[in-house]
């Protein structure tokens, strides 16, 4: 098997996403024999904790009084058009 260092499996193992055992340990088998993705996993994982701690610090935003009760209101369909309505409307 072979990976570049642009396949997303590789991602997703770095970042312990790869659920299946057999797949994980054959990226593992790959990553072991080859220098450079070990680079690249190191890499990623780096960054991805980088991102996890400044986003995980950051504070979300408060809603208003009146995006909360938009939010609560039920949404609305749109009436059906007919036929005739659809020929009234148009100019």
């Amino acid at each position: 098997m072979k990976f570049s260092e642009n396949d997303p499996r590789i991602t997703a193992y770095a970042l312990g996403e790869i659920e299946d055992m057999n797949e994980r340990k054959e990226i593992e088998a790959v990553v072991a024999e080859s220098p450079e993705l070990q680079k690249v996993v190191e890499e990623i994982r780096e960054m991805g904790i980088l991102l996890e701690e400044s986003l995980g610090a950051e504070t979300a935003p408060e809603l208003s009084e009146f995006e909360k009760a938009r939010l609560e209101k039920p949404v609305r369909k749109a009436p059906k058009k007919t036929v005739w309505g659809i020929l009234l409307s148009t100019p």
